[in-house]
């Protein structure tokens, strides 16, 4: 991190920011999603979305480690979208 650049503390936090991301938090998010798609579309289809999203969330992290070292910010927004349009299209097929 250049300490001399005028985002130097911004940056900074970053480094830091790995810290807060723990297993807690993550079972407490994918237990949040699953309530939601439980009550939004039952017991099977809330478990497959859900499942969707840990699988791509996996196979993304692990192409970004091999692809460019680690994540980044436009990698996970171009991530999310990927997601988002991938989810729609399994919903779309469940509704057939």
């Amino acid at each position: 991190v250049d300490e001399g650049g005028p985002k130097y503390q911004f940056y900074n936090f970053f480094l830091q920011a790995k810290y807060l991301v723990t297993w807690s938090r993550v079972f407490f998010a994918i237990l949040t999603s699953f309530a939601v798609a439980y009550m939004t579309y039952g017991l099977q289809r809330g478990m497959l979305l859900v499942v969707a999203v840990i699988i791509m969330a996996y196979v993304s992290g692990r192409y970004a480690d091999y692809l460019l070292g680690g994540v980044m910010g436009d990698y996970i927004g171009g991530t999310i979208c990927v997601t988002e349009v991938y989810l729609l299209s399994i919903i779309a097929l469940m509704s057939l």
